[in-house]
């Protein structure tokens, strides 16, 4: 009986942290006060009946981009991030979509940003981790929500679910 009482209200807590918004055919949900290592997302978005999200067009990363570092409430930081559904954890190189794990091909739509380190993905490793997960940046010199591969493990970012 306590581990339900647990359960349900850390579902209940979940809940009542979400941003929920809707476009087209989509829901966002979009925590502002989790922040959880990659490795976490999709067992977090399937708690709320969603799964990573998946961005395809420029239209729709504005969009997630807007949604993500517009809440007023919050004080976000040039660099905050948010993980998207995007890894190439098992084959270096090849990314895929959690969603549907698919792999992101060269004609299909990306923001990979830029750094003095060169264009991403980059896979620069740091404290001997990969860069394997993908995390939607806000960046102050570039507005457009660019797409960054950093390391999986650490909680470092926020997660976005879709449904």
């Amino acid at each position: 009986m306590n581990k339900l009482r647990i359960k349900l209200t850390i579902c209940l807590i979940v809940l009542l942290s979400k941003s929920v918004f809707a476009n087209q055919d989509k829901q966002y949900l979009i925590s502002h006060t989790d922040k959880i290592p990659f490795t976490k997302v999709a067992q977090y978005c399937a708690a709320l009946g969603a799964v990573p999200v998946m961005i395809t067009s420029a239209e729709e990363n504005e969009l997630v981009r807007k949604l993500a570092f517009s809440k007023p409430r919050l004080q976000l930081n040039d660099g905050d991030q948010f993980w998207i559904g995007l890894t190439d954890a098992k084959q270096e190189g090849q990314f895929m979509w959690l969603a549907n794990q698919k792999p992101l091909k060269g004609s299909d739509y990306n923001n990979w940003g830029k750094t003095t380190l060169g264009s991403q993905p980059n896979n620069v490793m740091k404290n001997g981790e990969d860069e394997d997960c993908v995390v939607l940046r806000n960046s102050k010199d570039n507005t457009n929500g660019p797409w960054y591969d950093i390391g999986c493990t650490k909680r470092i970012a926020f997660p976005i679910c879709q449904k």
